[in-house]
């Protein structure tokens, strides 16, 4: 988040030149969070999100950029290199966190 904009109500001095974030929304357009997590209708009402193409969050498993660890081969190696070091794209609803293989938690992390 830009300094400049946090808890005041002054406009940032480089504008739309900024390398920071203004606002929350712009937040999950960063590269490290664009498409990270999946969309809250995924995968079978996102006919009702409004944002459509311009949504933030992935509306299908190719749009996806994190590594799919659940998509993975799970043996010795999977267990020592990639166990719970990707944080996880799905939402709480409906997801079993006690056998997912991603992080919910910096502990889990």
């Amino acid at each position: 988040m830009c300094e400049q904009n946090l808890g005041s109500s002054q406009q940032c001095d480089q504008g739309d030149n900024c390398i920071r974030c203004h606002t929350r929304v712009e937040t999950f357009y960063h590269p490290e969070k664009y498409k990270a997590k999946y969309c809250s209708f995924f995968p079978d009402r996102l006919d009702l999100c409004e944002y459509g193409d311009i949504c933030a969050f992935a509306h299908s498993e190719l749009e996806l950029s994190i590594i799919q660890l659940d998509k993975m081969t799970v043996d010795q190696d999977f267990y020592m290199f990639y166990y719970k070091t990707v944080w996880c794209p799905y939402s709480d609803r409906e997801h079993q966190r006690d056998i997912c293989v991603y992080a919910h938690n910096w502990q889990d992390f």
